[in-house]
């Protein structure tokens, strides 16, 4: 494969604050120039900046090996989580592993064990339950150097065999190349590899001897670190004092951001507190799902971590035995009745909420949780209506397009349901998986709809009546969307009876509901007569340039040394949606415009600077060609 061209220093935040290496590159990495870097992604976006982060690491200038961590974490381990590039740079790395003269060589093995997990300190918090230790998706990579990493605990540096015993701790792979017996001249190296050493035991199914002995030492920290070997490698034996004295020792020492104890021996490289602390919590926890339900119902309100930690737990069985779809209440078997009524625990629900969310079958607001586990306010829309709550019927109606479970109902129980239905639109959209704000405006806007055309249907709206008698109690109902379900009304009205809307009917786009349901306010532009809908469209905000000055200045005296006018792109693509959804000549003309314009912006603006987010890339070119076919053509003229 013929090398790739360097990447330009500018596109990259990393190389455009350092375009240059300080220092002379010592070792050449085999097969580097061979991989189509620019063809992978990183956090940042194109990768194609990995070879110049991996060649600094190399370099004989410490900043520049400084600088090229920062980088390599920012960019294929973002905050504990790999890029889609990360497991390509694995081997790239374990090849600099070969090379003698490597800097800093337990800087990398360290680099590689966070590599493997994602972050040491989110696998410590798994406590005694070593099989849940996480794996990222590079750990398959990483492992195939587990040879490499385990030579590390023969160098005759401190520094690098400490990172070696640390890095075999949370790398499975490693557990053939490091057996017993453990011993090292330096204090703190010893220590660090009892818990590697007790890491092993427990993958491997192995007795540690002498691990209840190192608890028992005089010695302050070789008890401490023996408590945490004991906890990895036979917490089947920790009994309540054990238990107490880890959640007692663990609450004493300093958590990763904060100065360690002066006596802290070197080369123990394990937060130990974290460790203590979470093996504490998971040795608390009852086996068994009636125990832990049991736990969670106890703790009522109280913020109790071993309740919060059951309930986590529970969930996963909760999930593996709850319906597939949204049921009422009392088709869960009694035991999982039992687990929501103590899930609905404000503070419980808190901290689990993230893992019901998982669940399709439960909402996941706690007002909503609350109403179904029959605990809260109940409303209009808990009515039954053969043998299910009317809630239910109308949730399968937004599903799939099912009859109005709502037409059959009197005028003033119909209202009472609809204003039921308004307070609390997010139940709705919990219900249907929508997990993200776009998917759950959507369902929102679908409810709003449906809502309004079942308000246009009343008897008394069919006769002619005036909407705006029935719609202030609704108005009220609906809170910050009031007024866009208003306008929904009026526009149902209009649909239903074959006139046009108002101009004066149509929602204000200052109004900040309506910038989120572009599905509500086409369903409304639709029902305009020409002159009007042409109004309304060439007042969407399509494009908005954003212009800044960036100055650079003199360290030393403050002046400015360079300045530089940028503009940035912003596309509301809420609007664009409102457009495809509307084809006519306006909305060909109004995107016509806006492409034209965008365009325009981009000839005449300075050069992009890479440390402002991309606003303007990309460009909501699926939804604009929705509308105008030549849309790429004009955009790129």
């Amino acid at each position: 494969m013929a090398k790739v061209e360097p990447p330009d220093p500018s596109e990259n935040h990393f190389t455009h604050e350092r375009p240059e290496l300080a220092g002379d590159v010592g070792f050449t990495i085999p097969g580097l120039d061979d991989i189509d870097w620019a063809g992978h992604s990183d956090a940042y976006g194109s990768a194609a900046h990995t070879p110049v982060f991996l060649r600094a690491l190399t370099s004989n200038d410490a900043s520049d090996r400084d600088w090229a961590y920062d980088a390599l974490w920012a960019s294929i381990n973002h905050q504990g989580t790999p890029s889609e590039v990360s497991p390509h740079v694995v081997p790239f790395l374990l090849a600099l592993l070969d090379w003698d003269a490597l800097p800093e060589r337990d800087r990398l093995l360290r680099f590689l064990a966070e590599m493997s997990v994602g972050d040491s300190r989110w696998a410590v918090e798994c406590g005694t339950e070593v099989d849940a230790f996480p794996q990222s998706d590079c750990a398959p990579a990483v492992a195939v150097g587990a040879r490499q990493i385990a030579h590390g605990r023969t160098d005759a540096r401190a520094v690098v065999r400490a990172a070696s015993y640390f890095a075999c701790a949370l790398i499975p792979a490693c557990d053939a190349f490091v057996p017993p017996p453990l011993s090292d001249e330096v204090r703190g190296v010893l220590l660090g590899a009892r818990i590697a050493a007790a890491l092993r035991a427990r993958r491997l199914g192995e007795a540690l001897p002498h691990v209840r002995q190192w608890v028992e030492s005089a010695d302050h920290w070789e008890s401490l670190v023996g408590r945490v070997a004991l906890g990895y490698a036979a917490p089947e034996t920790l009994d309540a004092a054990d238990i107490e004295a880890a959640e007692r020792l663990g609450a004493t020492l300093p958590d990763p951001w904060t100065p360690r104890p002066d006596d802290w021996p070197e080369g123990l490289e394990w937060d130990l507190g974290t460790a203590l602390t979470a093996q504490a919590l998971t040795a608390s926890i009852p086996h068994d799902l009636e125990g832990k339900v049991d736990r969670v119902a106890a703790a009522g309100a109280d913020h109790d971590p071993v309740a919060i930690e059951c309930a986590r737990r529970a969930m996963d069985t909760l999930a593996a035995r709850a319906p597939a779809e949204v049921v009422p209440f009392e088709r869960f078997d009694p035991l999982l009745q039992r687990l929501l009524r103590a899930l609905a625990s404000p503070k419980v629900f808190a901290a689990t909420s993230y893992a019901q969310a998982e669940l399709s079958c439960l909402p996941r607001g706690h007002a909503a949780f609350s109403r179904l586990v029959g605990i809260g306010a109940a409303g209009a829309l808990d009515d039954r209506v053969d043998g299910e709550p009317l809630w239910l019927k109308l949730h399968q109606a937004l599903l799939d397009g099912a009859v109005d479970p709502l037409r059959a109902l009197p005028q003033t129980r119909r209202l009472a349901c609809i204003a039921d239905a308004l307070r609390h639109p997010r139940w709705f959209s919990d219900m249907q998986g929508a997990h993200e704000f776009p998917a759950t405006n959507r369902v929102q806007a679908r409810l709003m709809i449906l809502l309004a055309e079942n308000v246009a249907t009343l008897p008394a709206l069919e006769q002619g009546a005036n909407p705006t008698l029935l719609l202030e109690p609704l108005r009220e109902a609906a809170a910050r969307k009031g007024e866009l379900f208003v306008s929904l009304v009026h526009a149902a009205v209009c649909k239903h009876r074959g006139t046009t809307l108002s101009a004066a009917h149509t929602p204000s786009l200052d109004v900040a509901p309506v910038a989120v349901f572009p599905s509500a306010v086409a369903y409304i532009v639709r029902e305009l007569a020409d002159p009007d809908r042409d109004t309304f469209v060439r007042a969407l905000p399509l494009v908005q340039a954003s212009r800044r000055s960036l100055e650079r200045r003199s360290a030393e005296t403050n002046a400015v040394v360079e300045r530089r006018e940028t503009t940035s792109l912003y596309f509301p693509t809420v609007w664009w949606e409102v457009l495809a959804e509307l084809p006519g000549a306006a909305a060909r003309e109004r995107v016509r415009a806006a492409v034209v314009q965008a365009a325009s912006i981009r000839r005449e603006r300075a050069a992009f600077d890479p440390l402002l987010p991309p606003h303007d890339n990309p460009f909501p070119m699926t939804l604009a060609r929705q509308v105008l076919p030549n849309a790429v053509e004009l955009l790129e003229a």
